[in-house]
């Protein structure tokens, strides 16, 4: 299996919270997971950010500058000329 990377491979060093959500979750839950994502965080989050709650997550966790890794379960295609290596 080819694992392929792109951007910083140093988070992989750094502590890591995995964060998965169902697309279907019940409503209370989501107002706590996006109070834990407005949080502080110690080193950085790593998801595939797919489900809903997933994108809303990452939204909040950007905003924070909060490190974020993204895995993707499928091959990367990007646009060498929009995204450097």
């Amino acid at each position: 299996m080819d694992i392929q990377y792109l951007g910083n491979q140093e988070l992989l060093k750094l502590q890591k919270t995995a964060f998965l959500a169902s697309n279907t979750i019940p409503i209370e839950m989501v107002l706590k997971c996006y109070d834990w994502a407005s949080g502080k965080h110690e080193g950085c989050v790593i998801s595939g950010f797919s489900s809903k709650l997933d994108k809303d997550v990452l939204h909040f966790l950007l905003k924070s500058k909060c490190p974020v890794i993204l895995v993707l379960a499928r091959k990367m295609y990007y646009d060498s000329e929009k995204i450097p290596k």
